[in-house]
């Protein structure tokens, strides 16, 4: 939490900079009316007045030039002549080199510079330059490193989030069964790579050695705030519909996409939340001149949410209701408490977005796993073997290992088939909504659109017509199912084509009986969890998160898990799939 010293440096700089916010203040958020897993939400945005907020209302506005962002970070690593700037600039010249993997030139994927390049300049300001302690000592040049450090100082020292726990804490712990378990351990291992690598030039960021500024828990400390923190402005159609266009977004960024956005950033989420963010474009002059006292440039916005944003607590004519004192939130998306306890370290009880995530079962990847299980026990033998034994075992090994091998290709092409149709090889299960349910969902809806598409792509094989018919090496891959080419390559156009499969009953069993196992086995995970134990206030909190977490997952799999014991009892008695039962019965021999 900023000290109280920090947010009087930062509003007069947000003043002096163009910033407007009339009708709103920023404080610490702390309510008793929310749950434990809720109650701290650092600083927050509130009202100082009655607001009646009408469709278009705007209650703060940021100019684009406050916007924190990796073309800046260059900037001041090049346009200032400073001490300081030179060190910034010798340290992001040997990143760069890292993230191109030692060699002097070539292309760095963006997303990874500009996530980098911010997390370097975090730890830059936070840990390397001089704090100021007056407003008048704050330099107006953004060039200049120390232009901002009213805004770092404000900034979170410690975060909620998993990789923050005390390692022997009760909610690492109680994260096991809830697939953050692994991300938590990938994520950190990730981590001290990335920091190992870069040690060597974050140490340049000071003139003498520095240990705050190197050391792993800063490095960690600036990627959690860069994640929890950052806006995606090239997302921003997607994430709020109707905020903005993409001309007024390029207006703003240029070529970058991850932006810091003082202000902004203090909103806290809700889903119903009386406003949103938005980008607006430059104000034409002869506007300007009928608009006096308007910013001039790119800003970004607080305005009143739209509907259809969450639930907004509108009255009929659309106005939002605000009281003196009140906290204003703004949604950050339809999270499910997975995202919003790995990235925020908060969780929502009875999330109505709420999923649990499983990786696509592809059923390749699991023969392949049996091939080698089976190699493994059949290498294990005991006692001499005869010659014609030993060539009949490597004729077993080359015959498992060409099977994996093909097996691994499969699962290679199905990964890019779901990447051509925007889609994680992951299977998401949700608590359907029971009033919103389509008669024509096949899954009941406990799978989205995406899910079922990455489900029946898990289990679809090439003996059922499914997979790329071109070389492999085409720029443009293209697929096929049932002897018809996927095209367009779309969800709905796949899903047309399962549908139109004489066995498409057979195929959607395949996907109950799959699902089925995963949800007991995640279910027989999140039981018997000892949640006893001392901790101190801030761990409660954190396990607060994690049992909601939990209890949320919990739901959804015991729905989910009646759901698709139904799915699967109505299909086995589908006469198609009695008679397949039958047909694979007498090919065994059974």
């Amino acid at each position: 939490m900023p000290t109280q010293a920090d947010l009087d440096l930062f509003a007069p700089w947000l003043a002096a900079n163009g910033c407007v916010y009339d009708s709103i203040t920023f404080k610490p958020s702390v309510s008793s009316e929310h749950s434990p897993a809720e109650q701290d939400r650092g600083i927050g945005i509130f009202a100082t007045k009655p607001l009646t907020l009408r469709p278009e209302d705007t209650v703060a506005s940021v100019p684009a030039s406050l916007c924190l962002n990796a073309s800046k970070v260059a900037a001041i690593a090049t346009a200032s002549e400073t001490d300081a700037a030179e060190r910034l600039k010798r340290c992001l010249e040997g990143v760069k080199t890292v993230l191109r993997g030692g060699k002097a030139g070539g292309d760095i994927p963006k997303p990874i510079w500009e996530r980098t390049a911010l997390v370097v300049f975090l730890i830059f300001a936070r840990h390397c330059l001089e704090d100021p302690t007056h407003p008048s000592q704050v330099p107006m040049d953004p060039t200049d490193p120390s232009f901002w450090l009213p805004y770092v100082r404000v900034l979170p020292t410690s975060l909620s989030a998993p990789l923050f726990y005390p390692p022997d804490s009760l909610a690492v712990e109680l994260l096991m069964g809830t697939g953050l378990d692994t991300a938590y351990t990938s994520k950190l291992a990730k981590l001290h790579r990335e920091h190992e690598s870069l040690l060597p030039y974050l140490r340049l960021l000071s003139e003498t050695p520095n240990a705050s500024a190197t050391d792993f828990e800063t490095f960690k400390w600036a990627d959690g705030v860069f994640w929890s923190r950052v806006i995606s402005f090239k997302s921003i159609d997607e994430a709020m519909p109707g905020t903005t266009s993409k001309h007024s977004v390029d207006v703003v960024h240029g070529d970058d996409d991850f932006h810091l956005v003082p202000l902004i950033d203090f909103c806290n989420h809700s889903f119903s939340p009386q406003l949103r963010w938005h980008v607006a474009s430059p104000i034409p002059s002869s506007t300007m001149r009928r608009a006096p006292g308007k910013l001039s440039g790119s800003r970004i916005e607080l305005r009143a949410a739209l509907s259809g944003i969450g639930e907004t607590n509108s009255g009929e004519d659309g106005e939002i209701k605000v009281e003196a004192g009140q906290e204003l939130f703004i949604t950050y998306g339809e999270k499910p408490n997975s995202e919003l306890v790995f990235v925020h370290g908060f969780a929502v009880d009875g999330n109505p977005f709420d999923s649990v995530s499983f990786p696509a079962p592809f059923v390749e990847a699991q023969m392949a796993a049996a091939a080698e299980q089976e190699d493994t026990r059949e290498g294990h033998g005991d006692g001499p073997r005869k010659q014609d034994e030993g060539e009949e075992e490597e004729d077993t090994d080359s015959a498992a290992a060409e099977l994996a091998g093909s097996a691994m290709l499969a699962v290679r092409d199905k990964i890019t088939f779901l990447s051509c149709l925007n889609l994680r090889p992951i299977v998401d299960i949700r608590t359907p909504h029971l009033d919103a349910v389509d008669d024509n969902d096949v899954s009941s809806g406990i799978l989205a659109q995406g899910a079922l598409v990455t489900a029946y792509c898990s289990v679809l094989t090439a003996e059922d017509g499914f997979g790329r018919t071109d070389d492999g090496l085409a720029t443009t891959p293209e697929f096929g199912l049932g002897g018809q080419p996927i095209r367009p390559l779309t969800q709905e156009r796949f899903l047309e084509l399962v549908d139109a499969l004489p066995h498409v009953e057979i195929v959607r069993l395949r996907v109950w009986t799959v699902l089925l196992e995963l949800v007991g086995y995640r279910m027989a995970e999140l039981t018997g969890r000892d949640e006893d134990g001392e901790e101190d206030a801030k761990e409660e909190l954190q396990s607060a998160a994690v049992q909601v977490l939990r209890g949320g997952q919990y739901e959804i799999l015991a729905h989910a898990l009646q759901r698709l014991g139904e799915l699967q009892e109505k299909y086995v008695e589908m006469p198609s799939v009695v008679e397949y039962l039958r047909a694979m019965q007498e090919d065994f021999g059974m």
